[in-house]
């Protein structure tokens, strides 16, 4: 039996540790990379979950496309050239992602 299979068994159960570790196991990585998304343009700053609106979520994309954006402006400011390419590179990116942990 994996950890994942038998988090799932305890969650089943009604353990609520074991539901917090397979939120943090599963869902963290994934929640951390939605607020990096939608971080401020002008100050890179992601905002907190609560902070997001479930709506805007629905757009994560988008986000995507725009973050790259903003994030080489802030990161690459002398190099405009680096930052062209990168948003080059990164439309060839296929999406939907596929998220899988670890």
């Amino acid at each position: 039996m994996t950890r994942e299979d038998e988090l799932i068994k305890r969650v089943e159960q009604g353990d609520e540790k074991a539901a917090e570790e397979l939120v943090e196991l599963y869902y963290a990585p994934l929640l951390r990379g939605v607020r990096e998304a939608f971080a401020d343009p002008n100050t890179g700053f992601a905002p907190s979950l609560t902070e997001l609106d479930p709506a805007e979520v629905g757009s994560y994309y988008d986000a995507c496309d725009a973050r790259i954006i903003s994030l080489m402006k802030q990161e690459q400011r002398a190099h405009p050239h680096a930052q062209k390419a990168a948003v080059k590179i990164y439309s060839q990116v296929e999406k939907p992602f596929l998220f899988f942990p670890g």
